[in-house]
This record gives C-alpha cells, sequence and structure tokens, in this order.
C-alpha cells in the first residue's frame, strides 16, 4: 500500500519552519480546482437569486393583472 502524496507532505513539511511551510502551500496547486468550482457555484447562485427577485415580482404582477382583468369580464 502506498501512502497518499498529500500525508507524505504533511510528514516532510512536519519539521520546517513557518514561513517554509506557508511557502509550500501557496505552491501547492491540490484542491484549487474544487475551490474554483465552489465559487463558480456561488457566483451562478447569487446571480440566479437576484434575477429570480427581479423577476418574480414582474411576473406575480402579470398574472394579477390577468386574473383581474378575467374576473371583471
Amino acid at each position: 500500500m502506498t501512502v497518499p502524496q498529500a500525508v507524505r507532505r504533511k510528514v516532510r513539511l512536519k519539521g520546517e519552519g513557518m514561513s517554509n511551510m506557508l511557502r509550500h502551500l501557496c505552491q501547492d496547486e491540490a484542491g484549487q480546482d474544487l475551490t474554483e468550482y465552489g465559487l463558480l457555484m456561488v457566483l451562478i447562485a447569487l446571480v440566479a437569486i437576484a434575477t429570480m427577485k427581479t423577476l418574480g415580482s414582474s411576473i406575480s404582477n402579470v398574472f394579477t393583472n390577468a386574473a383581474a382583468s378575467l374576473s371583471t369580464t
């Protein structure tokens, strides 16, 4: 059984100073894609929520006016 690369890095970084550890963390790109996808999903969700709030009230007004027109005829 092989030891995963992330575990080996942790063991190797254990004896190093804080500045060296931070330098290694900045250079390490493991998990970067997942973070980018997460941020993209948050951005899409925020845009969708803002759009639904704006369009939701407009669509509600259209249906309210249509219902009022139908009930008066």
